[in-house]
């Protein structure tokens, strides 16, 4: 009977206050606003080579000594037989990405403690990548045919650079079985709309004495999808909530790819097309925090997320080795998304 009692008495000063939160924001109709700053990593990228340089004699077999024995300067001419360093892959361009700030602005509407809707907008700034090699007319790109181009063979230098931005809003309907922050647990539903809006550019020069020429690839993602997903929220007392979400997704997407490749000092034109796909695309989305109540309209909380979109057209993916390089968009590529945030919401 004590266990019992003391139970009552500790779950009191929860339902007491839920209560009185649920006369102030919850039962009420309301809005609420929220902000969250993002610190966000980008991941994941099929990995190709496009950067190989050519391996000589001295690279192999130990140079001799000219004072002992006599030698051959033409043996240190690269031979054809021998193999190729792979110096540049796309992923070096990945991993020179750094974290990246994002801001997400979210608008919502609450009616009955059990109905919302919610508008959602999110920005991250572009992560970009640049990584570069020297190597005294040994580098190339791999073409099948190297005789296709001039200045993407025998070169001195090579410059890769790649960039991403990534933006999106959503709407949604969102229904509570349990209103939000008036009970120890409390389960919701979402269903809605989402739109997602994916730009990159990938850019490879290469350099051949007083020449440069580009392989130039800019894609375009537009996302037209439908979503559902669901949360979770544990009180375990007046002011603090943990939160879980997670939200699948299904897209319509048109993917576009333009590419240029210019030789002999981008006088000649190698490539140059645009196309466009339309292509399905999946989403799946985490997302864990822990929040606290200062007053009673308003909330601050933090937490970590998680973004997968698979089947999208990604800038460095779209290269080729065939020759000439086949005209087509290739939507194939995946993009991994994670990182923390933190933000502060306020009912009125």
């Amino acid at each position: 009977m004590r266990k019992i009692f003391a139970l009552t008495l500790s779950s009191l000063p929860l339902f007491a206050e839920g209560n009185w939160i649920n006369g102030c924001c919850t039962i009420k109709d309301h809005y609420s606003t929220n902000i969250d700053y993002m610190y966000l990593r980008r991941s994941r990228l099929t990995n190709h080579t496009i950067v190989e340089e050519e391996v000589t004699v001295a690279d192999v077999i130990p140079q001799p000594n000219p004072n002992l024995i006599p030698f051959d300067p033409n043996s240190l001419v690269p031979i054809s037989s021998l193999p190729v360093k792979k110096v540049m892959n796309t992923e070096d361009l990945l991993h020179k990405f750094h974290w990246e700030s994002g801001v997400r602005a979210t608008l919502s509407y609450t009616s009955n403690g059990y109905s919302a809707v919610e508008i959602s907008y999110f920005y991250i700034w572009p992560w970009n990548g640049m990584d570069s090699v020297v190597g005294p007319g040994t580098l190339f790109y791999p073409f099948d045919d190297l005789a296709f181009t001039t200045d993407f063979v025998h070169a001195d230098q090579a410059v890769a650079t790649y960039s991403s931005l990534l933006q999106g809003a959503e709407l949604n309907y969102v229904y509570h079985q349990t209103p939000l922050r008036s009970d120890y647990w409390s389960f919701s539903w979402i269903a809605g709309g989402r739109f997602f809006l994916l730009h990159e550019r990938f850019n490879l020069a290469f350099s051949r004495g007083p020449n440069t020429s580009d392989y130039s690839i800019k894609t375009s993602n537009r996302l037209y999808g439908l979503q559902l997903g669901a949360t979770i929220d544990y009180n375990p007392s007046s002011r603090w909530t943990w939160h879980v979400m997670a939200k699948g997704a299904v897209f319509f997407t048109v993917a576009k790819n333009r590419v240029f490749l210019g030789d002999e000092n981008n006088t000649v034109t190698l490539q140059q097309f645009n196309d466009d796909r339309w292509e399905g695309t999946y989403m799946f989305e985490g997302i864990a925090s822990l929040g606290y109540r200062l007053f009673s309209t308003l909330y601050i909380h933090a937490g970590y997320q998680g973004l997968v979109l698979d089947n999208v057209a990604l800038a460095p993916q779209q290269v080729e080795r065939r020759t000439p390089p086949h005209k087509r968009v290739k939507a194939n590529g995946a993009l991994v998304i994670d990182g923390a945030f933190a933000g502060i919401e306020y009912a009125f």
